[in-house]
């Protein structure tokens, strides 16, 4: 049925691979992570870059490069040359106690966790702002933060010479595992 590139039916097929988790809640980091930027290849905005899907190649390649360069992650950035997440993580910085993400036309995946904490900033009456990040962005931060379902929230600890606390990745951590009780 495959190989040919030009599918016969619109059926589909599909694996699910599962782990268990060492942990039972969010639980946030205790030391902040390292992370630098992947610049060896750039994501495309394209249809598919929102969504999670089989051709995980650019992904691993930012995976390899994180681990020769001995970081923790790295940041993806796209065809416009912004920051649009992580390897397996969407991104947020917060600056002067507002939220900041990029929207998904910057090619970030439509992440649930994403969705979650900007419910969250809501409902907690934090604004959070939709837009590129940039370089400058990173630098004049005060918190840089990432988050995926399943890891929750990872607080990053020092991007090239500039340090970040943890403050509001501590608020969410604490605000989801609220939620996760209540469910």
């Amino acid at each position: 049925e495959g190989g040919f590139y030009t599918p016969e039916t619109n059926d589909i097929s599909f694996l699910i691979e599962a782990e268990g988790l060492d942990n039972e809640g969010y639980v946030l980091n205790q030391k902040g992570l390292w992370v630098d930027i992947y610049t060896d290849m750039k994501k495309q905005l394209n249809k598919l870059c929102n969504l999670k899907h089989g051709n995980a190649l650019f992904y691993v390649m930012a995976g390899l490069a994180k681990t020769s360069m001995k970081l923790d992650d790295c940041l993806l950035i796209n065809e416009n040359g912004t920051i649009c997440e992580a390897i397996s993580s969407n991104i947020f910085v917060v600056k002067n106690g507002a939220l900041y993400t990029p929207p998904l036309n910057e090619g970030c995946v439509d992440g649930i966790m994403r969705k979650q904490i900007m419910r969250l900033a809501t409902a907690n009456k934090i604004l959070t702002f939709e837009m590129p990040i940039t370089i400058n962005s990173l630098m004049n931060g005060d918190e840089l933060f990432l988050t995926n379902a399943v890891k929750g929230i990872e607080w990053v600890g020092q991007y090239k010479n500039k340090f970040y606390t943890n403050r509001m990745a501590a608020f969410f951590t604490d605000k989801l595992n609220e939620l996760t009780r209540h469910e």
